[in-house]
């Protein structure tokens, strides 16, 4: 369901039913999050320079 509802082409991709976001194309708009079946806080947005692994 996130991945047909992304705006951004390829940033969420579905493997073993399972979604998987790309973090270079994210832009992090939530439309993810707004439309998930699964329960509250099952999609956490963070800004991108508190990502884990990322510089800061």
């Amino acid at each position: 369901m996130c991945s047909e509802r992304c705006p951004v082409n390829g940033a969420i991709t579905v493997a073993d039913g399972k979604p998987i976001v790309n973090e270079e194309t994210c832009t992090g708009c939530g439309m993810c999050r707004y439309v998930c079946p699964a329960p509250e806080n099952a999609i956490l947005l963070m800004p991108a320079f508190s990502r884990p692994g990322l510089p800061s």
